[in-house]
């Protein structure tokens, strides 16, 4: 059911969780595994863990997939083998610093790389209306 959507957290609430589960193993941790913990972290209920989307994707491993996306791109945690993450010393830093939540904006100032990734074009790399257009000759 819909509801059931509106009680688990959206995935950039994930963001800072994922990054203390893998500083708490010191190890290399499966995605499988992250879903589990993540799930226990927000004491989620057996109907919001097994909430599927319209697509049929289970909504907990959607939402982690997309926070680890995020905090991949910003140099916050490598992927050594498939399906496998681990905390990098930036990933590491960020949580030194002992932030509330970790947003966008916490990660592009920590990362130029996810700045990068984050800055998308609104009219296309190649329109005059874009910063940093230069005309093709």
């Amino acid at each position: 059911p819909p509801t059931i959507y509106k009680m688990i957290p959206k995935f950039k609430m994930f963001l800072k969780p994922i990054l203390e589960i893998l500083l708490d193993s010191r190890c290399m941790v499966s995605k499988k595994v992250l879903v589990e913990k993540v799930a226990d972290y927000f004491n989620l209920t057996i109907e919001e863990r097994n909430a599927t989307t319209s697509s049929n994707l289970n909504v907990v491993y959607d939402r982690v997939s997309w926070a680890l996306v995020y905090i991949r791109k910003s140099g916050m945690i490598e992927r050594p083998c498939k399906g496998f993450m681990i905390i990098t010393d930036k990933g590491e830093a960020l949580l030194a610093e002992n932030p509330e939540i970790i947003t966008n904006k916490i990660l592009g100032e920590h990362s130029a790389e996810f700045a990068q990734y984050q800055y998308i074009p609104k009219y296309g790399v190649n329109d005059k209306r874009t910063i940093g257009y230069k005309k093709r000759a």
